[in-house]
């Protein structure tokens, strides 16, 4: 639940209220069964080797990602958490 705060606390920084969106957030237990977890909750329309995704459906993001192992040391994991949230204030687009 810290996660999640921290999350909407980041998409809340720095914008104006009309690019406000509600984040939740939705983390996957890293190792065995990672890539079928994401595929239960993103769909099959990702790269072949997802980390993430963001859905928006209207002014909500829907962030699934991985939980960090051993908490903030793990910068993959939050490097994740980071793109994934940028997707749902700019698109799908990767730029």
């Amino acid at each position: 639940m810290k996660y999640a705060f921290l999350v909407l606390l980041l998409a809340a920084c720095g914008q104006q209220e009309a690019d406000t969106r509600m984040v939740k957030l939705t983390l996957v237990k890293q190792g065995a069964g990672f890539t079928a977890e994401l595929h239960k909750h993103c769909g099959d329309d990702m790269i072949l080797h997802p980390l993430g995704c963001a859905k928006v459906a209207g002014t909500t993001c829907n962030l699934v990602v991985p939980e960090p192992r051993g908490g903030y040391d793990d910068k993959d994991a939050l490097a994740v958490w980071g793109h994934e949230l940028r997707h749902c204030f700019n698109g799908p687009v990767h730029d």
